[in-house]
């Protein structure tokens, strides 16, 4: 985890979902969904991927932009586990009538899944690391980045909305969180993005991918936690 408070919940979390992974594999003796093994090999990669840099070919002499494109690539990696797990998500109608990758829940499944609890850890981090600080600015100053090089209808929307609620100081909602994670990485795949473009300060944008990444991955654990204890109650 990128923000140690959030070390004991990823601890508990993941090792869960071992346990849970492990006692399907046992139930149907090693015949797991095909898009449920893909997701898995491709999130604990995710988990487990070490970034390094060689200062002598890449701009990244400093420590900061060192540490702002080791988060971004590692948001990516793990936006690519979370496109599996939607891919599984609508196999088994998980989904919104229409959604999308940003917005793909009601919120009634964001409950019944248990991502509030994602969602509230998120706005107690960004209001520590952005509301409290002289990053608010900035950090709207992204959000409208980002929006204005979004596409599609769903995406300026949701960053629309998450820029008024930072601005009233309020938390942000699930598809909110997501658009934000979804614009960033999109700028860095289809836009050449650099570890400051969208920001004056690399602080701001280090802080957002800390949160983000610890937040994806989170969230992804919980929903994957949540298809494995029902697929479990549908065998036994």
């Amino acid at each position: 985890m990128e923000i140690s408070s959030n070390n004991p919940i990823f601890n508990n979390d993941f090792d869960y979902y071992k346990l849970r992974f492990d006692e399907l594999k046992e139930l149907t003796e090693d015949k797991l969904p095909k898009s449920l093994k893909l997701f898995d090999i491709r999130f604990r990669l995710a988990l487990s991927l070490q970034i390094g840099f060689d200062s002598n070919i890449s701009y990244t002499k400093t420590e900061t932009t060192k540490k702002t494109y080791h988060l971004i690539l590692k948001l990516n990696d793990l936006w690519f586990a979370y496109e599996g797990l939607y891919k599984l998500c609508s196999e088994i109608s998980y989904l919104k009538s229409n959604p999308t990758k940003s917005d793909p829940f009601t919120s009634i499944k964001v409950s019944e899944i248990l991502l509030d609890e994602k969602v509230d850890n998120f706005g107690n981090c960004l209001n520590d690391s952005i509301y409290k600080s002289n990053l608010k600015n900035d950090f709207m100053s992204y959000l409208q980045y980002l929006k204005d090089n979004s596409k599609g209808r769903t995406q300026p929307r949701l960053l629309e909305s998450f820029k008024i609620k930072v601005n009233n100081n309020r938390l942000p909602k699930f598809n909110e969180i997501l658009s934000l994670i979804y614009g960033i990485r999109n700028m860095y795949v289809h836009n050449t993005d650099t570890a400051k473009s969208g920001v004056d300060k690399y602080k701001t944008k280090i802080e957002a991918l800390k949160n983000c990444n610890d937040f994806l991955t989170l969230s992804v654990l919980r929903i994957a936690i949540n298809i494995l204890e029902d697929k479990i109650s549908e065998i036994e």
